[in-house]
């Protein structure tokens, strides 16, 4: 772990803490920068790369950041006020701490937020390196730019429910295939579960696995299915469509096509390469990202994909512990014997 980079993208945060408007401190706010803050500690690599206030508030970060040997060579300064979180204690509710955040400050009511730069993408995206991992605590939109444009692993906690309201359900659905590590907290999973109707944390993780697609000629798939299920017992979001002798192709697409919008991973396993199915199967797969199409399913190819999908692989690691499972089973009996 220690020979990869871990790096926060986006402006320093400044939380500034007053009892009874009184400013006690001022230190670095933000969950993606406690995470980095941690792992600087474990010796880790580092890199705090992005923009803050030209003021005495975004120095003491800076220099606070250095003290925990963050590294912060790349942190440069707008001609701005550093953002600040201001927390309020009531010292009536003392010993008891409560912390009324806000973006405004107690003392004069003023405010000292801007919003990170979408101009600064492209900026990012020339330091990011191929073996980095970036750390993520928002689904902003310059946030959602890096998950969509950055090849990288990235780190992503989900802190507010606020952050997934604004997203669609295949949206949600699929941070699973850009995000390395996804952490919901206590008040983001019972959210989850009320929007997609699940019963518990299990359920939730299933929503985020990539989804099987069995597509063949007759009743091949169908049947496959079935016989799988004699022996892996029932395989949940899993489905087969087969081709009839007088469906036209535009009838099957219409047939495929509710399932391919409902779901954003999807690992599809045909029967002949060049086949109608095939045919239909890599044309919505050049329209979703996250779909991927295997030639030649056999019982053993649908084992190894649940099975891949049980250890939690994502569709392109799934596709490929199919596929050899698939040809591991291909054997000549006579030569086993000899």
């Amino acid at each position: 772990m220690n020979d990869r980079r871990f790096i926060v993208f986006g402006d320093l945060i400044a939380d500034c803490y007053y009892l009874d408007d009184k400013l006690l401190g001022i230190d670095g706010g933000s969950s993606r920068f406690n995470v980095i803050a941690n792992l600087a500690g474990m010796s880790c690599k580092n890199s705090i790369i992005g923009g803050c206030g030209n003021d005495k508030k975004g120095k003491n970060i800076v220099k606070k950041m250095k003290e925990l040997n963050m590294d912060t060579s790349q942190i440069f300064f707008r001609n701005a006020k550093t953002k600040a979180y201001y927390l309020s204690v009531d010292k009536a509710k003392l010993p008891k701490i409560t912390y009324n955040c806000s973006k405004k400050s107690p003392k004069d009511g003023k405010t000292a937020w801007y919003d990170d730069n979408l101009e600064d993408i492209s900026y990012y995206h020339s330091k990011a390196k191929d073996n980095d991992v970036i750390v993520l605590d928002d689904l902003d939109e310059l946030s959602l730019a890096i998950i969509n444009m950055f090849k990288c692993d990235k780190m992503l906690d989900v802190g507010k429910t606020s952050q997934l309201e604004r997203l669609r359900d295949d949206q949600i659905l699929g941070l699973k295939n850009k995000i390395k590590i996804l952490q919901l907290n206590e008040r983001v999973v019972p959210y989850l579960m009320q929007r997609f109707e699940c019963r518990n944390l299990l359920e939730i993780s299933k929503l985020f696995q990539p989804k099987l697609l069995i597509v063949t000629h007759g009743n091949f798939g169908k049947e496959l299915l079935k016989s799988c299920e004699m022996i892996f017992g029932e395989i949940p979001e899993c489905k087969a469509f087969g081709l009839a002798r007088d469906e036209s192709l535009q009838e099957f697409k219409e047939e495929i096509q509710p399932f391919i919008d409902s779901h954003d991973s999807i690992f599809c396993m045909v029967d002949l390469f060049g086949g109608s199915p095939s045919n239909v199967a890599n044309a919505f797969a050049k329209q979703k990202k996250n779909m991927i199409v295997a030639t030649g399913v056999n019982m053993s190819m649908v084992f190894g994909a649940v099975e891949a999908r049980n250890m939690e692989k994502d569709v392109k690691e799934m596709a490929k512990e199919a596929v050899n499972a698939a040809s591991e089973a291909t054997k000549v009996i006579d030569q086993l014997s000899a």
